[in-house]
């Protein structure tokens, strides 16, 4: 309690018309180089869910503000931000990281559902003489997981990015209309990319 009471005194003895300007130091802005490249390279590289990605887009600037907090919960003298600042700011990254794919992990895998029910019937021959089908024509079929547009497109852009489909521009009644090509090629035995 008397440190935390000595941090908020430290805080409060700040003078805000002399504002501090802080920077790494020169192990700590080499550790958040590595920290970030680890972090743009999982968030190019195709496999993190869009929501993920949104989220942990956000640890760009989350990682160096937790540093800098937690160098000033302990120190106010110095206008560096010390490797063991960031290297807690980077734990407790992961620690959030943790969290944030529980929370999230009930509609990653309900579209992981959603498209391996579609890639199923894709599978087992749905549409393959027709070789095409809107989103509608899905929603119509009330397949378990297609409940909703949103995730049927999202269950669809699985599936595209497998090549299991790929949307085309189309109108019907004059109106654009969402449509798919179904790849000539898929076999009953190709194993869904939704299941792996």
């Amino acid at each position: 309690m008397k440190q935390a009471k000595a941090s908020y005194e430290r805080l409060l003895a700040l003078d805000p018309a002399r504002p501090l300007q802080f920077c790494f130091d020169q192990e700590a802005q080499q550790l958040f180089r590595a920290w970030q490249r680890e972090l743009e390279a999982r968030l190019r590289d195709g496999t993190l869910h869009p929501a993920l990605v949104s989220h942990l887009s956000k640890y760009r600037s989350l990682m160096p503000a937790l540093a800098l907090l937690f160098e000033l919960a302990d120190n106010t003298s110095e206008t560096t931000v010390s490797l063991q600042h960031a290297q807690q700011a980077g734990e407790w990254c992961s620690f959030l990281e943790a969290h944030a794919r529980r929370i999230y992990s009930p509609a990653i895998s309900a579209v992981r559902q959603a498209a391996a029910e579609l890639g199923r019937h894709l599978a087992a021959g749905w549409k393959r003489e027709e070789g095409t089908f809107t989103l509608r024509e899905v929603c119509r079929n009330h397949w378990s997981g297609l409940n909703t547009a949103e995730i049927l497109r999202e269950a669809l852009e699985i599936l595209s990015d497998a090549n299991w489909v790929r949307p085309v521009q189309a109108k019907v009644n004059g109106r654009p209309s969402e449509k798919y090509v179904v790849n000539p090629r898929l076999k009953e035995a190709a194993p869904c990319p939704a299941n792996g």
